[in-house]
């Protein structure tokens, strides 16, 4: 988080610190609410990476499912849908092809999201939107939201 500075007045200057809120607050509060929780996978290797990604789209109103193997994607596969799949600049190629066509044969309407990280990520076959996974967590709540018409 980042401070500001206010000055109170022009006579003093001693200046007063406030806490700047992080924007998912404010782009979760600015969501008009879902009918029904959109349906996110979040698949990558990295435990925190994906822990953290998952609580920052539960808290804007998402429902959110993780993976951290092929075998865990495959498991999932008996859910009755999921609308957008998100894929960590974790994953190698090999695993980002696998879960793409695993996904698509069982939700051939499913949203793909890669993040990409200098030259790592998932990028031998099209995704629905590539996004920087250094973009932070507002963008990533915006970009899941377009795939799902709610922006």
């Amino acid at each position: 988080m980042k401070d500001t500075e206010v000055f109170d007045n022009e006579q003093t200057s001693e200046p007063r610190r406030s806490i700047v809120k992080p924007p998912v607050a404010y782009l979760a509060r600015r969501m008009p609410p879902m009918p029904v929780p959109a349906s996110v996978l979040v698949f990558g290797r990295d435990s925190q990476l994906v822990h953290t990604r998952s609580l920052i789209l539960e808290k804007a109103g998402f429902h959110v499912r993780t993976a951290a193997s092929l075998p865990d994607i495959h498991q999932l596969l008996s859910e009755p849908s999921m609308d957008v799949m998100l894929l960590c600049h974790s994953l190698s190629t090999a695993e980002c092809d696998e879960a793409l066509t695993m996904t698509q044969e069982r939700w051939p309407q499913i949203q793909t999201i890669s993040l990409i990280s200098g030259s790592s990520g998932c990028n031998s076959q099209p995704t629905d939107s590539v996004l920087n996974a250094s973009d932070g967590p507002a963008k990533l709540i915006q970009e899941v939201c377009k795939h799902i018409q709610y922006v």
